[in-house]
């Protein structure tokens, strides 16, 4: 029991750290540039050294493809938590609105974030790392609230998939018009456009 206990503490201290060091990058990208950025730069905003940079990255892109993988993380958090009555899409609508809320609160650094991806190719390259993260999180929870069926697996991706591309087109839709356009209308609309007939069966 001490053991696990000690284990579970470890590993919540190096979710910690990891989480502190993600924000450290991100803050310092967006501040001075992806190339303008070290990992020393990192490293010293993130309180630590250099090594245990190293130690859980193996590249200052790789912060990143963390980054993203923290989002997933959070959406199948959000969704699992949706009641198990709710009809699967809208519980995927709200996951997804729920982990843009929690990490897009600020429209400007949402915008400034996808300016600075896009323009670096070491990262956009990465951006995809998100959407194979998502699905591959989101398919045990959302083939678990799925009525046993041969299609079951089938309906689960396509379910899946379909909200992963409506939450992508709603994004590349508000980012140039952000200011102008409430991403949670774009976003509801996507859905709507987007929802899968095997939903509404």
């Amino acid at each position: 029991m001490t053991v696990k206990k000690h284990t579970g503490l470890r590993e919540r201290k190096h979710a910690a750290l990891r989480k502190q060091i993600v924000e450290a990058a991100v803050n310092l990208f967006l501040e001075r540039g992806f190339h303008g950025t070290l990992v020393d730069d990192i490293a010293d905003a993130a309180g630590i050294s250099r090594r245990t940079f190293f130690h859980y990255f193996s590249a200052k892109q790789d912060v990143i493809v963390d980054w993203f993988r923290q989002q997933g993380e959070y959406l199948v958090t959000a969704f699992s938590a949706r009641p198990a009555s709710e009809p699967i899409w809208n519980s995927l609508l709200a996951a997804f609105l729920e982990m843009r809320d929690f990490y897009g609160k600020y429209d400007q650094r949402v915008i400034d974030l996808q300016r600075l991806v896009h323009l670096e190719p070491v990262l956009l390259s990465k951006k995809y790392d998100f959407y194979v993260f998502a699905a591959q999180m989101l398919l045990p929870p959302v083939k678990a609230r799925i009525e046993p069926s041969k299609q079951k697996s089938l309906v689960a991706h396509v379910l899946v998939q379909a909200a992963i591309g409506a939450y992508n087109a709603a994004n590349n839709e508000w980012a140039p018009k952000a200011g102008t356009k409430s991403f949670h209308a774009l976003a509801k609309k996507a859905f709507v456009f987007a929802e899968p007939a095997i939903s509404r069966s």
